[in-house]
């Protein structure tokens, strides 16, 4: 698992991220609904992914399933 570095933009991030490859979003970065929305908005585009928070008290794990 990779841990964001912040600099990027997070659709950039997202859009560069592999299949099957997990990354940490810290919630110093940004806030989880915006990850939420940012991966919706690539839905579009074909691109989906899995945000999850479940067993972290901050931030979230998003997952690039296609």
């Amino acid at each position: 698992m990779e841990q964001f570095i912040k600099g990027n933009t997070l659709t950039g991030m997202l859009r560069g991220m592999r299949i099957g490859q997990t990354v940490d979003v810290q919630p110093a970065a940004y806030k989880v609904n915006y990850v939420q929305q940012a991966c919706r908005r690539l839905k579009n585009e074909g691109k989906e992914y899995k945000v999850t928070e479940k067993g972290l008290i901050t931030g979230c794990h998003v997952t690039r399933l296609r």
